[in-house]
């Protein structure tokens, strides 16, 4: 009888554990279409055109604002539609996956996207992963001001981060301060010959802050605690001798 009440109460306390843990969710909206336009020659040098910032979308407690995407190599890239494919968020992580539609093997293409992050909780670590083939490219940097749109320099605030990111190629970087806000930067491409039709953008942010620095135990773990001690108490009552 013992045996199979402390079943029961294990089985009871993996359930609740289950329900409680957080499972991916897609975001808000799963799917958008980024307007590319033009980059324009002005003394010697390229500069956006206009472009419409896309967004906002929304990832648990991360939210992407403002995107936007030009042709850094004019008349091989333009009207090509960006695409953000996927968003998904596990509670920690969002993942964002795009198809920036870079196809055509026969010039150099090159665009450049821009967004803005928020997260109620700092992010410590970013995470790139390039789908496109082996000579393709991914430049980015993390600033916790505004970037140069061309240049990718951090012309306000600090650099937070930078990474490159071959074709076929995952890499992390840990931001030299965890930020509830700041905005990247992507120079994206490949030469003739290449290809890049995916690539997928991960940001993680810091666990909830303990209490005083202690340890808060989740809701499974208060159910787990509180289960065993249950247990324990009914099986040292079933011990005692009765009282006549």
């Amino acid at each position: 009888m013992k045996n199979k009440l402390c079943f029961s109460i294990s089985m009871a306390m993996v359930g609740i554990a289950t329900i409680a843990s957080a499972a991916t969710m897609p975001c808000t909206p799963q799917s958008t279409t980024l307007t590319m336009t033009a980059s324009v020659y002005s003394g010697g040098l390229f500069f956006p055109g206009t472009v419409s910032g896309g967004g906002p979308v929304v990832c648990g407690d991360i939210t992407f604002n403002n995107f936007q995407v030009f042709d850094a190599a004019p008349s091989t890239s333009t009207g090509s539609p960006f695409v953000l494919l996927s968003g998904t968020y596990d509670g920690s992580s969002a993942t964002l996956a795009f198809n920036p539609n870079l196809n055509n093997a026969s010039v150099n293409q090159d665009v450049h996207l821009l967004f803005n992050v928020f997260s109620t909780s700092p992010i410590i670590t970013i995470g790139l992963t390039n789908g496109g083939s082996t000579n393709s490219g991914i430049q980015e940097r993390l600033c916790s001001g505004s970037i140069d749109p061309f240049s990718g320099v951090c012309s306000g605030g600090t650099q937070l981060a930078s990474l490159t990111a071959a074709g076929g190629v995952t890499t992390t970087a840990v931001l030299t301060v965890p930020s509830t806000s700041l905005n990247v930067y992507k120079d994206i491409g490949h030469p003739a010959g290449g290809e890049m039709t995916g690539f997928s953008q991960t940001f993680t942010t810091a666990p909830v802050s303990a209490v005083e620095s202690g340890a808060v135990p989740e809701p499974a773990t208060l159910a787990m605690l509180g289960g065993g001690l249950l247990a324990l108490a009914l099986a040292r009552r079933k011990k005692l001798p009765s009282v006549v």
